[in-house]
């Protein structure tokens, strides 16, 4: 099934170090895992998601500022900004 419905999942701060600090809080998983896992699903409902992660704000705003028009939607999962 093709479609050119795109979404955006930006992951923040510290995300990419999931799997390897403190697995029993964070489980074993790592960012790439849920990466995968959500390009398996989005493969599945016939749409495409884009993955990314950033350590900075500024690189957040930077990608948001960037998307109009590209992507359908967008989801963040902030990460370390959300304390």
């Amino acid at each position: 099934m093709s479609t050119n419905r795109k979404f955006l999942v930006i992951s923040g701060p510290n995300l990419n170090l999931l799997g390897t600090r403190k697995v029993s809080i964070y489980k074993d998983g790592s960012l790439e895992d849920i990466h995968l896992g959500l390009q398996k699903r989005a493969t599945e409902l016939g749409v495409l998601v884009d993955c990314r992660q950033f350590n900075g704000e500024g690189d957040i705003i930077d990608c948001l500022q960037a998307a109009p028009g590209e992507y359908e939607g967008v989801i963040i999962n902030p990460g370390a900004l959300a304390h």
